[in-house]
């Protein structure tokens, strides 16, 4: 779909996308979490949640396209265990759907440390 290998990398880094592209995803997220929260039924139906997924997945691999990438630090570390964390969550039922408001539980990490994640 991005036209490159999203593998995660063996050494670490952290890209840092553009405010536009960043902005899109905080939107898209915001969005997901007010509908699991108000309206579980709209996301129940699986073309809205497909919908929605593939949005959320573009709007996420458009920020790892672009931007600038910078050195290691002690909060990057943190944050790349955080994401390893979601990947093990999304790879544990592959093809059942995971809810934005299940990743931090699942994931066993704080909402405030995962929402600094997408940040």
């Amino acid at each position: 779909m991005a036209g490159c290998d999203l593998t995660p990398p063996r050494d670490t880094m952290r890209v840092t996308p553009p405010p536009e592209v960043m902005t899109r995803l905080q939107r898209l997220h915001a969005a997901a979490t007010h509908l699991a929260e108000t309206a579980p039924e709209i996301i129940a139906n699986p073309d809205a949640a497909r919908g929605l997924e593939q949005a959320l997945t573009q709007a996420m691999v458009g920020c790892l396209r672009v931007g600038s990438v910078n050195e290691d630090s002690v909060a990057q570390r943190q944050h790349e265990l955080i994401m390893r964390r979601f990947h093990r969550v999304l790879e544990e039922k592959p093809g059942q759907s995971v809810y934005v408001t299940e990743i931090p539980r699942r994931g066993g990490t704080a909402r405030r440390a995962w929402a600094r994640c997408l940040i």
